[in-house]
């Protein structure tokens, strides 16, 4: 098997009508099922990972071959994504952000939405106390 070294091929147009209906969607449904759990730790394959559960309804060939290429990127990087060590509590706060009135263009309200990924200080001593405030 051939590993890839980039996540797709530039300009490849996946569309719903294009190539015959798989026989077994179920197959195809898991393996993108998994690729988006495994997108949380590989923002590189994020974009490809939503495009690809776009024909989770009626998979076709090519959506299967371009999972399939997905399959062989991830095996040809594997140092790539974010590692998360088990032993650290980490949290996810997600802010929602609304833009002063006076900056709406043309009527249109524009909302920002943040995320971090952070861990807990640990509250051991005064120092650390009063860090773990000052941090939220």
């Amino acid at each position: 098997m051939k590993l890839e070294k980039i996540p797709m091929v530039q300009n490849w147009k996946l569309i719903d009508k294009d190539g015959e209906i798989l026989h077994d969607p179920s197959k195809y449904q898991r393996l993108v099922g998994r690729l988006i759990y495994l997108a949380v730790t590989r923002p590189d394959i994020v974009y490809l990972v939503r495009t690809l559960s776009q024909f989770m309804n009626t998979p076709r060939k090519p959506h299967w071959e371009a999972t399939l290429w997905v399959l062989k990127y991830i095996k040809g990087t594997p140092g790539q994504g974010l590692f998360l060590p088990s032993e650290i509590n980490l949290t996810l706060n997600a802010y929602l952000i609304q833009i002063e009135e006076d900056v709406v263009l043309q009527g249109v309200l524009f909302l920002v939405i943040v995320f971090f990924l952070d861990h807990h200080l640990p509250l051991g001593n005064q120092r650390n106390k009063r860090m773990y405030h000052v941090h939220r």
